[in-house]
């Protein structure tokens, strides 16, 4: 499989690599496939505000393409494709697109979607009992690395 192409040198460079915080990752992932052989992988470190919070956006209640006994149902679709703010769907790899019925559309208020607010305004905190596991951990870990951990956010 293509995948298979990827996660194999990352899965090899994973086992001699050892790594101590989450940016680590990303040097052994464009280190997987060096500039002279191919392009290499492009990684983009996400951050909390980043992601937006898309409840206010018109919903799908289903994708069945469907709505009565012997219609097609979601298992007898093999292909979707998002487009906009509209989903189609082919039953047959040569059908051409259809678009969803209005059926399965679930009408609410909309916001226009390029100013969608942030879903988390801050770093999410974690459990203060995780915070203080990960702190008991420190010794075993190379003291430069050490602030990182320390300034995790966390709640009572």
């Amino acid at each position: 499989m293509e995948v298979d192409s990827i996660h194999a040198p990352v899965e090899k460079r994973l086992k001699k690599k050892v790594i101590h915080v989450p940016a680590g990752y990303i040097e052994m992932l464009e280190s997987c496939r060096p500039i002279c052989e191919y392009d290499p992988y492009s990684v983009k470190y996400l951050s909390h505000d980043y992601f937006r919070d898309y409840h206010s956006l018109e919903k799908y209640k289903n994708i069945r393409p469907g709505s009565k006994s012997g219609d097609p149902v979601v298992t007898d679709i093999v292909a979707l494709r998002f487009e906009n703010d509209s989903i189609s769907y082919k039953l047959s790899f040569s059908d051409e697109y259809s678009p969803l019925p209005a059926s399965c559309i679930k009408r609410t208020a909309r916001d226009d979607p390029t100013e969608l607010t942030t879903l988390h305004p801050t770093c999410l905190p974690i459990k203060k009992s995780k915070w203080q596991h990960v702190q008991d951990l420190k010794p075993y870990i190379p003291k430069n690395y050490h602030s990182f951990y320390h300034e995790l956010p966390y709640r009572q």
